[in-house]
């Protein structure tokens, strides 16, 4: 039976390789739409944003100013977390394989394949977003809480409340992490008798210190982000019965087939009281909280993340008991994962374009320079702004001029961050070039005054495949609708 040194050694050593082609991925991909949105906040640093905390703007600045501008820095942070993620999650593993008396080797081994193999996981180990960094958070704290309530450790929950904190830099539903961990405590009879100590209480205060600037600004903002994500979010309510496919069964896909080990992993986690019984704590609250928003609100099937995350000691520990099976499901998750980002670096699916993300990915480098070419020309150039509809085209054309002294503001579109960020307390003397799409719905220059007239496009191509029509509009003198 293979040694636990050596199964974590050629796990993490598996790992760092995995990694690596992930920076070569980072690199090589344009940015997608909300990957541009998140560079546009750390261009403009801040205690928290509209929709999310800062943490994963000051994570990109901070590794834009090591490896410099482009994609590679803007998802250098999320490459990193699908690193040092492995750590908690193998000792989690190795624990909870103590625990139940089977060999610690293997199920290091599966834990680290089921976190690199399956899409849902993958995609944030190489992509920009808030996740990775809440991954990294929930797993650590996860750990930190099991080994407190183990080995009886009461200081480790300093550590537990630091990542917490952590956790709410990243993405407010952080929060279900603050609360599980305290309905860990809470029926644990470990937890409940450490809970008359300072520990978990000093561990709760560093976590409200370090949300206390997420907390501020939102205060200083009228708490605009509780109104957006608890009754703003757009899309309506899709009625249970389609809330509910979307929510679930767009997380079994991203899970793809290895979502079996994971859903019987969890299950098992659910009815032990292995690891001090965090798997109801920490996987319930979102699983419930989520499942009971979808039919008012649209959902997105990553919100379960996390869950899948807790799930994964207990998965590994289901494999290494079923190991032909557990191969064949995994390996279909990393086929699966394979596939998508070879996607994204080729193209390779014929998938229709309205169907495929990564075609927000394309043409923007050209598009960049076809409006640098309009507003050059235009009559008053350094009175020229650039105009899009959604913050999605808004952060495209900032991130595609990024080396350029045009001004992109939005117009249209649902309430986000540009809007904190007006730049114009007047339109009067300022032209500008409306750049629209027909990903999203046309139609913003008939909105706009002073007679905007068409300035010509680009036709997005792969594998000689039309994907996306870009059309651009001179529109002097006009006045953003406010």
């Amino acid at each position: 039976m293979i040694s636990a040194v050596r199964a974590l050694a050629g796990g993490l050593i598996a790992t760092l390789a995995l990694s690596l082609l992930r920076l070569r991925l980072a690199a090589q991909v344009g940015l997608g739409d909300d990957e541009a949105y998140y560079w546009a906040w750390s261009r403009r640093l801040d205690l928290s944003y509209f929709d999310h905390p800062g943490g994963v703007a000051w994570a990109i600045a901070a590794a834009i100013a090591v490896v410099g501008e482009g994609s590679l820095g803007v998802r250098l942070p999320s490459v990193l977390c699908g690193l040092l993620v492995a750590l908690p999650m193998a000792a989690l593993s190795a624990a909870l394989a103590q625990e139940q008396g089977r060999p610690v080797g293997p199920a290091l081994l599966w834990a680290l394949l089921l976190l690199q193999a399956c899409p849902l996981f993958a995609l944030a180990w190489v992509f920009a977003a808030p996740d990775a960094l809440l991954l990294l958070a929930w797993a650590g704290a996860m750990a930190l809480a099991a080994a407190a309530l183990q080995l009886d450790r009461p200081r480790l929950w300093l550590g537990a409340g630091l990542l917490c904190g952590l956790g709410l830099e990243a993405k407010h539903t952080a929060v279900l992490l603050v609360l599980g961990l305290g309905l860990g405590l809470g029926c644990s009879a470990v937890g409940r008798r450490q809970l008359r100590g300072p520990w978990p209480w000093l561990g709760g205060a560093l976590a409200l210190v370090c949300w206390l600037p997420v907390l501020v600004w939102n205060g200083q903002h009228g708490f605009i982000s509780a109104a957006f994500h608890l009754r703003g979010r757009p899309g309506g309510a899709p009625g249970f019965w389609a809330g509910e496919a979307t929510l679930l069964g767009g997380m079994l896909l991203l899970l793809g087939p290895a979502a079996a080990p994971l859903v019987a992993g969890l299950g098992q986690g659910l009815r032990q009281r292995s690891l001090g019984g965090l798997a109801g704590a920490l996987a319930l609250p979102t699983v419930l909280l989520f499942a009971a928003a979808a039919p008012w609100i649209r959902p997105q099937a990553h919100w379960l993340a996390p869950a899948a995350l807790v799930a994964v000691p207990w998965a590994a520990g289901w494999c290494q008991q079923r190991p032909r099976l557990g191969a064949v499901l995994v390996a279909g998750s990393a086929l699966l994962t394979a596939l998508l980002h070879l996607q994204a670096l080729s193209g390779i699916l014929p998938l229709p374009a309205a169907a495929d993300p990564t075609v927000d990915t394309l043409g923007w480098e050209e598009v960049g320079a076809d409006l640098e070419a309009l507003r050059a020309t235009s009559d008053r150039p350094d009175r020229t702004r650039i105009l899009a509809g959604r913050y999605q085209l808004a952060s495209q054309a900032a991130y595609a001029l990024r080396h350029s002294d045009a001004v992109v503001s939005r117009v249209g579109g649902r309430p986000d961050q540009f809007d904190l960020w007006r730049q114009f307390a007047g339109d009067e003397g300022w032209d500008s070039i409306l750049v629209e799409t027909d990903r999203y719905p046309l139609g913003q220059a008939q909105n706009l005054g002073g007679g905007c007239q068409p300035a010509g496009g680009r036709t997005v191509t792969r594998r000689g495949r039309p994907l996306r029509r870009f059309s651009y509009w001179r529109c002097p003198g006009a006045q953003a609708p406010k």
